[in-house]
């Protein structure tokens, strides 16, 4: 799963190259950033992922959640495929309103958090291997459906 090739978004580059002098995306965060959007991020990027009813899923989802989908999703992968589901446009929703997200910075992201949630799950729960899913859209500039899942795997 690991993108050693992987690069900043063109958009973003770009972007950073017009301060003068240009800066590195780590001297934007120092002189953009918030602590209180880190503390979030840290929670999109590194969660405590949770164990209810033998399903591994995001912080947040609830027992009353799994018995919502269970007549229609029977299987556990397909339960935790559906609950776990996290569209990248809703990092900063709006934004993605705006038309100030682009497809490149959807694919960046959306494969930094597969593996980000990859190391984490394994981390957190070892003897549970678990798929982590990108999808990517068809459509490429459809910047709302760049998603996130994962399931266990047996």
């Amino acid at each position: 799963m690991m993108t050693p090739s992987r690069r900043i978004p063109p958009d973003f580059q770009k972007h950073l190259n017009g301060w003068s002098p240009p800066i590195t995306p780590e001297a934007y965060v120092e002189v953009l950033g918030d602590y209180w959007l880190t503390v979030g991020y840290a929670e999109i990027f590194w969660p405590d992922f949770q164990l209810i009813d033998d399903h591994i899923l995001r912080p947040g989802i609830t027992r009353e959640a799994i018995d919502m989908w269970k007549d229609q999703l029977t299987d556990r992968a397909s339960m935790e495929n559906m609950l776990n589901h996290f569209h990248l446009a809703h990092i900063h929703f709006n934004a993605s309103l705006e038309g100030r997200v682009t497809a490149d910075a959807c694919i960046y992201l959306g494969e930094v958090l597969a593996e980000a949630y990859a190391a984490k799950l394994a981390l957190q729960f070892p003897d549970r291997p678990c798929e982590v899913s990108f999808f990517r859209p068809d459509d490429r500039e459809d910047i709302h459906e760049y998603q996130i899942t994962f399931w266990q795997k047996n």
